[in-house]
């Protein structure tokens, strides 16, 4: 075990030397850390290594000693987050001891250990009930809530008026910016759990890795750009913030939130992105009718009721944030339909409901190719400016949308769609119900499209009854098999008692 304590060099004379007192205080660390005083120790030597000057032997035994004080210090972490952290400092410090020595066998060795025992938390961090997606997830609620309170920052800007001096607001500035920093160290931790993962499945050779752990692969490399994208719309928005300009950081706050988003969704399979993505631009398109709406009656105040006020919208409510809203959503479309392409596009497998599977996804993906055409026209006519132009081709997107969401239905769900639609054509077939503006002709071309649909929902019912009837019969047998054994077990019990007796 090598030496601890440090001999004062002998050329170094004279109280209050430089490096005197670097010495004296490394000196004082290392008894920190023999009696167990790890904070104390990281302290001492910390300054002593800063201290060090051109003692290079001192900066030396300086950085091992934290990597040692460091491992001591993880050793009483309570969580294995701390843990986790203060083995990284640990391997940052035997990693510097290596740099200024690179022939020092033990600072090598300790290194290994070192990263070895970070990996093993890391890991089981991971399978701790998929840690990586829930904080990711908390994450997202906080990214949720930085927005949030700049919108409102914003918001008390806009009803002061021009005039407002943003200097007058400067707390409300610093706390958000705060946020924004603490906000932004989540996400080193996110990017770090994520980086954790790859370097476990990097050991692997590429040969060896299974199917499932090449795919995780992919979607972490995939959540780790998305994830330091976000990272720096914080750091510009935080930099908006100390500049009191709360509309840009508004944009980088809604915008980090957005990529956020994107990067959970590399986690998730396309259908739950699916369901997402369609429920996003519904809510835009109520968006855009509320835009609509109220362009309309702000330029025609004449035509609205006296006692209905022109709804006053904040002020980034606007044509131009919904067109980026509208891109981010065409986009994640888009990169759904990628991935429906490619799933359709793979070797078949025998597993009979993985064939039917990936047929759906060859169904579905071309209506997803649709919806991504339509919000492309709706950015258009956003961009224009022509907010109520907007309004239909996003509405063919939604359906669009709907329409490949509705592949994927369970039995449930596809009834009650064919259900809605088969009274939907019952109420066309009647002229006496129902819009009466609607022509004949129209009317047989609603009714139509209806049962075209319908037919095709039957033949995507028949798999699902069957699968549904098979469960049900598997279901029945168990219950039989489990009935017959408690009869065995019944008649085997009843022997016993009488031959006891």
């Amino acid at each position: 075990m090598r030496a601890i304590l440090l001999v004062l060099a002998t050329l170094l004379t004279g109280c209050g030397h430089p490096q005197v007192d670097a010495r004296r205080t490394f000196n004082e660390g290392v008894s920190a850390l023999s009696s167990g005083d790890a904070d104390a120790a990281t302290e001492k030597l910390l300054s002593a290594r800063d201290s060090a000057g051109t003692d290079d032997a001192l900066r030396l035994r300086a950085a091992y000693d934290l990597g040692l004080a460091w491992v001591a210090k993880a050793e009483k972490a309570e969580g294995p987050d701390d843990k986790l952290s203060d083995l990284r400092q640990s391997a940052a410090w035997f990693r510097d001891a290596v740099r200024l020595d690179p022939k020092d066998d033990d600072a090598r060795a300790n290194l290994e250990i070192v990263l070895h025992r970070a990996t093993a938390v890391a890991d089981q961090m991971n399978q701790d009930q998929n840690r990586l997606e829930g904080r990711l997830k908390a994450v997202i609620e906080d990214a949720r809530a930085l927005r949030d309170g700049v919108r409102q920052l914003l918001g008390q800007l806009d009803a002061g008026g021009a005039q407002t001096d943003p200097q007058a607001f400067q707390d409300s500035f610093d706390k958000l910016a705060t946020q924004d920093r603490a906000l932004s160290a989540q996400v080193g931790t996110v990017l770090d759990l994520a980086g954790d993962e790859l370097d476990g499945l990097g050991q692997k050779a590429d040969d060896d890795l299974s199917d499932k752990e090449k795919a995780r692969q992919y979607q972490l490399n995939a959540l780790e750009t998305w994830v330091n994208s976000a990272r720096t719309s914080l750091t510009s928005g935080r930099a908006d913030l100390r500049d009191l300009d709360a509309r840009g950081a508004h944009t980088q706050a809604t915008r980090s939130l957005a990529e956020l988003k994107r990067a959970a969704e590399q986690l998730s399979d396309p259908i739950q992105v699916l369901q997402a993505v369609t429920r996003d631009e519904a809510t835009l398109r109520q968006k855009t009718a509320v835009l609509m709406q109220a362009g309309a009656l702000s330029v025609n105040d004449a035509t609205a009721d006296d006692n209905q006020p022109v709804p006053a919208l904040p002020s980034w409510f606007s044509a131009d944030s919904l067109d980026e809203e509208q891109g981010t959503i065409a986009d994640r479309a888009g990169e759904i339909a990628a991935r429906l392409d490619a799933a359709s596009q793979a070797e078949a497998p025998e597993d009979e409901k993985q064939q039917r599977l990936l047929a759906l996804a060859t169904e579905a993906a071309p209506f997803v190719h649709t919806g991504v055409e339509h919000m492309a026209q709706a950015r258009q006519a956003l961009v224009s400016g022509s907010v109520g132009q907007a309004i239909l081709p996003e509405t063919q997107a939604l359906s669009s949308l709907s329409e490949a969401l509705e592949r994927f239905s369970d039995l449930r769900t596809l009834v009650d769609l064919a259900w809605t639609t088969q009274d939907q054509i019952t109420t066309l077939m009647d002229p006496s119900q129902g819009d009466a503006s609607l022509s004949a002709a129209d009317r047989m071309q609603a009714v139509a499209e209806g049962v075209s649909r319908n037919r095709s929902r039957l033949e995507r019912l028949k798999p699902l009854i069957a699968d549904d009837r098979a469960k049900a019969q598997a279901a029945a047998d168990k219950a039989q098999a489990d009935s017959d054994d408690s009869d065995d077990d019944n008649d085997d019990g009843g022997g016993d008692t009488g031959q006891a007796q």
